[in-house]
């Protein structure tokens, strides 16, 4: 979600000593699992992940102030003995340098940052995760919870993972008024991808920048792109292709239509001309100065960019004719967080997760912009009409697609981004899908 920092959470009466979570990505998605210390003592650390717009000045009680007090809140409730937790930000340019000074020396933290699906699942598997389901049990959250939510916290037939909020990694955002003024007066919410290709055409032929897209971290794309490949292949054969199942490479027949229909959209001039330079927020920055007519990234673009300056609407990803996967399938990525196992400090974090994921809470921390992982939250009272569409896109029955740097390994998901961009830049599909297969060889050899 845009720029990233992280929220460190550690005993007030203790100095300010960093355990050891999973490193960051680009994107602030999960590299690696938790590793755990040589057994020293372990600190009482909760690990959360904000972003730096959340934080500025003029929104009201920022998310960071938030935090604080819902933390606050857990710790006056503490029985005695326990250690309260105390607050600290740690901006993500600093995350690896942090990590690298303290990963030998601190053990498991309460609580840890996460994304669901392959580096939840590998925790699990390696034993670095409590089982919270009886938490899950005594709170209610098996009845309180949307089914996404709920999929996502379960690994086997135990609940590890706590949901913090829900994102759709992948909207197609635009702007209303820019399409009419340029003489595209069909709602985007009936496009096909054919109906998308011809209006980025017509608007680069009128020098009008169809879709904002900032790749230099290679994920906006990637996901973009993802997305189009399990439409078009379905996804059964992205999950197993992704998953480097035997038998599988991406330089596969279905995987290169997939990567064609990406290069139809970069051959008629729909992506911005800095596409491979420009970030993320430089592309929605482009995009809301009413730069762009539409702009691929997630849901969080109205949270984390308040107030916005223009009308912004969202659709999701046009369908694909001839697709074989759910044409109205979403592409969804759920923060939380997992337990550091053997920490010691597991009732002070269930008691912040209990706080967290009260009602009332949840009431606040919708009005952030953030989808609650709570039935019959939400968006909580924003009345936009992009957040019901969002709110539509991810409660209405539809196929749930992993994106790849959250539901499969970085190795993978790295070599299809790098895939996506090469044809963007004017490679061939089957030719830039080759290249991340050689890329991905040593992998498959270990079996990873």
């Amino acid at each position: 979600m845009g720029a990233k920092s992280l929220l460190r959470l550690v005993p007030g009466a203790l100095p300010v000593i960093v355990a050891a979570p999973f490193l960051l990505s680009c994107d602030g998605s999960p590299d690696q699992t938790v590793a755990t210390g040589g057994g020293k003592a372990n600190k009482a650390v909760v690990y959360t992940i904000i972003t730096d717009n959340t934080m500025k000045a003029g929104q009201n009680l920022g998310k960071k102030d938030w935090f604080i007090k819902v933390l606050e809140e857990a710790n006056a409730g503490r029985v005695a003995g326990r250690a309260p937790l105390a607050f600290e930000a740690v901006k993500e340019d600093d995350w690896h340098k942090v990590i690298s000074k303290t990963i030998k020396s601190d053990g498991a933290p309460a609580l840890y940052h996460a994304w669901s699906g392959y580096a939840v699942s590998a925790d699990v598997r390696n034993g670095l995760a409590e089982d919270l389901t009886p938490l899950f049990q005594s709170e209610k959250w098996t009845e309180r919870m949307a089914p996404s939510a709920l999929h996502a916290a379960r690994v086997g037939d135990k609940y590890y993972f706590v949901p913090q909020w829900i994102d759709i990694s992948n909207v197609l955002w635009y702007n209303p008024a820019l399409l009419k003024k340029h003489g595209v007066e069909s709602d985007p919410a009936t496009w096909t991808f054919d109906d998308l290709v011809a209006h980025c055409r017509a608007l680069a032929k009128k020098e009008v920048t169809p879709i904002a897209l900032g790749n230099k971290d290679g994920w906006v794309l990637g996901n973009f792109a993802a997305h189009l490949l399990s439409r078009s292949a379905g996804e059964g054969l992205y999950a197993d292709v992704l998953a480097l199942k035997p038998g599988t490479k991406l330089a596969n027949p279905e995987f290169v239509k997939g990567l064609g229909l990406l290069k139809q959209l970069a051959a008629v001039g729909a992506f911005s001309r800095g596409v491979a330079e420009d970030d993320a927020d430089t592309a929605i920055a482009r995009f809301l100065a009413g730069q762009a007519a539409m702009c691929a990234i997630g849901s969080w673009l109205p949270a984390d960019h308040q107030p916005i300056p223009i009308d912004v609407r969202c659709v999701n990803l046009p369908p694909v004719a001839g697709g074989k996967g759910d044409q109205k399938s979403v592409i969804l990525s759920v923060t939380g967080y997992l337990a550091g196992k053997g920490s010691g400090h597991l009732e002070g974090a269930k008691a912040f997760l209990a706080r967290f994921l009260s009602d009332e809470k949840q009431r606040e921390w919708a009005e952030y912009g953030f989808f609650s992982p709570l039935k019959g939250v939400g968006f909580g009272a924003r009345s936009e009409p992009c957040y019901a569409t969002l709110t539509r896109l991810i409660t209405e029955p539809a196929t749930v697609v992993d994106p790849p740097d959250t539901g499969y390994s970085h190795a993978v998901a790295d070599a299809l981004y790098a895939a996506a961009a090469d044809v963007v830049a004017g490679s061939e599909p089957e030719a830039a899908l080759a290249k991340a297969d050689e890329s991905l060889a040593a992998h498959r050899a270990l079996g990873e």
